[in-house]
């Protein structure tokens, strides 16, 4: 992650007001709770991912095994944590994910901590 940005003025973004309400814009499916890797990347709370945005962001690993894949998912988990704290708690925002090979992809963090069911929500950027 090389940063991470508010979302663009007039960008509409659907905000769910909790963690099961996120599970519901979405197939279940496509979404995939991270436990463990987002606990050991220091989130306290419930992370969601799609399979494509951990695609996005494990890419620099396909092919070096497990534990790369998970290396490289806690660290990059761990980047997606410390931009949160930029935002309000209740916030939308876009990371960049930057490749070895240079190439960059955007990924749309949804946050909201100020619930019941705190939440992070991390898709590709449509």
């Amino acid at each position: 992650m090389e940063y991470a940005q508010p979302t663009p003025v007039g960008e509409e973004v659907v905000m769910p007001e909790s963690a099961s309400q996120a599970w519901e814009l979405y197939p279940r499916d496509s979404l995939v709770p991270l436990g463990d890797f987002a606990r050991e990347a220091g989130f306290e709370c419930p992370v969601l991912m799609t399979a494509e945005a951990i695609r996005v962001m494990t890419r620099d690993t396909f092919g070096g095994g497990p534990k790369l894949f998970r290396q490289e998912l806690v660290r990059r988990l761990g980047h997606v944590r410390t931009a949160s704290r930029q935002f309000t708690p209740v916030d939308a925002f876009i990371v960049h994910v930057q490749y070895q090979d240079f190439d960059i992809e955007e990924l749309l963090v949804r946050q909201n901590f100020d619930t019941s069911e705190p939440y992070l929500l991390i898709t590709e950027r449509v």
